[in-house]
């Protein structure tokens, strides 16, 4: 009837207990085996002694080098960032979500802070997506993931961060698979004759429900023929006028007389897919005067006047 169970405590800070306080009986007299002791706190260390008596008061006290350490909250962690690789246009990223265009190959990382001041971090899990995933135990905690032409992986990723006491939290990112040139956009100029070296071309860029349109890469492309009797000739190659990024209306002033012109605006998206907005006007430019002159005068009648 005299037995007992007796705890001290510590703190417990980075997986780490700090120094033990004095024992002190939890429960009453006498418990049970097995006793659960529910009043334990997060962020403590505990342990534990059994104190048994005999009907004459002599005692022993039975100890264990066992430490109970208890976290029962979850660990801290974010999405801080996602960087792609370098020089390789096939993949952007907006926020905490990369876009990938499966035409091409590349890589993105990602990076992820995890954060547990009770038991510490045990690892960062980032899932597989375009590639297979990785258990990263070392910080900054990073996940790099490379694609190439046979993905098709588009969806919500969660990255999960876990303590050393087996609680985790979870992180989302998102990849996109962006393979949809922009649309609705158009290009526009006068059909028919010009007789200054001036030609004003009107362009859009239309939208893009994916990456988003990258407005420093449009191009306004030119194509000539030579204009024979108002006919114009075989056209060449396009090839571009001005630097890239347009504004709208532009004036294409090397334009040269006795050629006919065509125009198409070229967009990208942000993962390098692209339209070419087209136009079946032909702008005919002749800046010269037509040549008139009078060969003769006829004077003959029937009268000498």
């Amino acid at each position: 009837s005299s037995t007992k169970l007796l705890r001290r405590s510590a703190s417990l800070t980075n997986a780490t207990c700090g120094s033990y306080g004095a024992w002190s009986q939890v429960g009453s007299n006498d418990p049970t085996s097995a006793y659960a002791d529910t009043s334990v706190s997060s962020g403590n260390c505990y342990q534990y002694q059994y104190q048994v008596f005999d009907n004459v008061l002599n005692d022993v006290n039975y100890t264990s080098a066992s430490t109970a350490k208890v976290d029962t909250g979850v660990p801290s962690v974010a999405v801080t960032g996602i960087t792609e690789d370098s020089g390789v246009g096939y993949q952007y990223v907006s926020g905490t979500t990369v876009y990938y265009n499966s035409v091409g190959t590349g890589n993105f990382t990602v990076s992820a802070s995890a954060n547990d001041t009770i038991s510490n971090i045990s690892r960062v899990m980032f899932p597989e997506t375009v590639s297979t995933g990785v258990n990263d135990t070392t910080s900054p905690y990073t996940g790099t993931y490379a694609f190439d032409t046979s993905d098709t992986y588009s969806a919500s990723s969660t990255v999960v961060a876990w303590d050393n006491a087996g609680n985790n939290q979870t992180a989302s990112f998102t990849v996109t698979r962006d393979v949809t040139a922009p649309s609705g956009g158009t290009v526009s100029y006068t059909d028919g004759y010009y007789t200054t070296a001036s030609v004003s071309v009107t362009f859009s860029d239309g939208t893009d429900a994916g990456s988003g349109i990258n407005t420093s890469s449009t191009k306004l492309l030119r194509r000539a023929a030579t204009l024979s009797s108002g006919s114009c000739g075989s056209y060449g190659s396009w090839s571009q006028i001005g630097s890239n990024d347009p504004t709208s209306a532009y004036s294409d002033t090397s334009v040269i007389s006795g050629n006919c012109y065509q125009y198409q605006y070229q967009v990208f998206d942000n993962v390098l897919n692209d339209v070419n907005y087209t136009s079946a006007s032909s702008a005919k430019v002749q800046l010269s005067n037509p040549s008139c002159s009078i060969n003769s005068i006829d004077d003959s009648s029937a009268y000498g006047y």
